[in-house]
This record gives C-alpha cells, structure tokens and sequence, in this order.
C-alpha cells in the first residue's frame, strides 16, 4: 500500500505531463517554422557591433550559390556567435540578407530539455508515490 503523499506526486505528475507536452510543442513550433526552409551556407563572424538594443551583436558574412558575398548583423545574439568564428547559415534564395544562424540547439536542444525535465518530475513523482514523502 502506498503511503500518503499529500498531494505531491500527483501535482508532480502534472507539471511533468505540462513540461513534456510543453517541450514537443515547442518542438514541433520550430519544425514547422519555415525560417529553417532555405539553403545551408558556411558563415563567417567578421566583427561586432551594437544592436538597436545596445547589445553587441555579431556581422557575419557569406557565400551564396552563385558566390555573391553577403553580410548581415545577427540580432539576437547568441552564443554560438561567441563560441566560435565559423557558423552555418541558412538563407533565402531570393532575398539573402534575411539569413539566419542555424543553431542546433536552438532547434532541438531548448525543447528536448524541457520535456526531459518533465520526464525526471514524473519519475520523481512516481517514486514519491510507492516510498512516500
């Protein structure tokens, strides 16, 4: 028999299932955003300056398919604009200057480890549930 838990594992199931479906939503947000569509280049961060917000930001340039050198400023800075001087970038054909950094993490690493913090409350709770509290 399980011993009271005053309410704690279930509350701790819950928030594990609303991180989880949390987590896969975001997930599926960024695959259906379609600022991922477009066509992978090797970008180059060149310098830093400030961004209308006062925050240096990174000026990267690039390549396209046709060996047009395009150069623009990544707003939201990042920290794989810090990290390293070499980043992979995805831009549209018809307008190159809207590029983008492809960031993995952003992608998958923000979602995936929201819903692995559900998972861990929910094993939590389950194990408040059969020891008690």
């Amino acid at each position: 028999m399980a011993k009271k838990t005053h309410g704690i594992a279930p509350a701790l199931f819950i928030f594990g299932a609303i991180f989880i479906g949390f987590g896969l939503w975001l997930l599926n947000q960024n695959y259906s955003d379609k600022k991922y569509d477009g066509v992978k280049s090797r970008g180059k961060v060149v310098s830093y300056k400030p961004n209308p917000e006062g925050v240096n930001s990174a000026i990267i340039e690039f390549y396209t398919k046709d060996s047009t050198l395009i150069s623009f400023q990544d707003n939201n800075p990042s920290l794989s604009t810090r990290q390293k001087k070499e980043l992979d970038i995805i831009y549209q054909p018809l307008n190159p200057k809207n590029a983008i950094i492809y960031d993995p993490y952003d992608i998958w690493g923000v979602p995936l480890s929201i819903a692995i913090v559900g998972i861990f409350l929910i094993i939590f709770g389950l194990v408040i549930r059969i020891i008690g509290f």
